[in-house]
């Protein structure tokens, strides 16, 4: 029997950058590489990224602690054949009773959320297979925290020396990388210039139309040294 949770995401930017369909492509391509065998997603969501990666594993287990969330997922994934791989549970990590060893453990944008990322990542990396890796995506750059991050439930953005120092034991930090150099440009003249509190749907589709086809070309010619999202991958040794 699954745990009765009360937790509600306060965040409403999930539907807002569904519409940010370049960007998911771009998402897909930079996880590719990493996706395999037996994989946990922590912080499922709607399922977008349920939906668009689940056919790479052998089993992908989405847990969402959201119940509202979780089931909004379970009626867009279930139904479909494609699907039969993918488990969708109203929980969390710490709270997730299935004894399992994943090869892969998936942070998209979720990180940020939990106010305890040291406690998280040790439970994760407990539960992993040897060689096995935590894959965390997040916002960049505490200095663009912005009253939107306040209200999305964000506890904080994320350098590289920050995610460093959050490297569980028996895990070392294989790969670090930023993206979207040409949207870092954009957020920077947001909280400096506009001074936007919550970005229009307008603006996420001109920086998902414009922005991330240039970021896809200026984050190769800069080797990922420059972006306002960032990408650790952790392997257990």
């Amino acid at each position: 029997m699954e745990p009765k949770l009360s937790f509600n995401y306060i965040g409403g930017e999930l539907e807002l950058f569904s519409n940010a369909k370049n960007w998911s492509k771009y998402i897909y391509d930079v996880l590719l590489p990493y996706i395999h065998g037996n994989v946990i997603e922590v912080g499922s969501g709607l399922g977008t990224r349920t939906l668009q990666l689940s056919h790479l594993s052998k089993n992908w287990i989405a847990l969402e602690p959201d119940e509202s969330l979780c089931r909004i997922s379970r009626t867009l994934l279930t139904p479909a054949d494609n699907f039969k791989n993918v488990e969708i549970y109203c929980s969390t990590l710490s709270e997730h009773q299935q004894n399992i060893n994943p090869d892969v453990i998936l942070y998209i944008d979720v990180l940020e959320h939990i106010n305890d990322d040291i406690s998280e990542l040790k439970i994760a990396a407990d539960l992993l297979k040897k060689g096995g890796k935590i894959i965390v995506l997040a916002p960049a750059h505490q200095f663009l925290y912005t009253d939107f991050d306040k209200a999305i439930g964000h506890y904080r953005r994320y350098n590289g020396m920050m995610l460093k120092n959050i490297t569980p034991r028996a895990m070392k930090l294989t790969n670090l990388k930023m993206l979207d150099s040409a949207g870092l440009l954009a957020s920077l003249g947001n909280k400096f210039i506009l001074n936007s509190a919550t970005p229009s749907l307008h603006q996420i589709k001109l920086w998902d139309s414009l922005l991330v086809r240039i970021s896809r070309f200026i984050d190769v010619a800069t080797d990922h040294k420059i972006g306002k999202t960032i990408l650790a991958v952790y392997t257990k040794l």
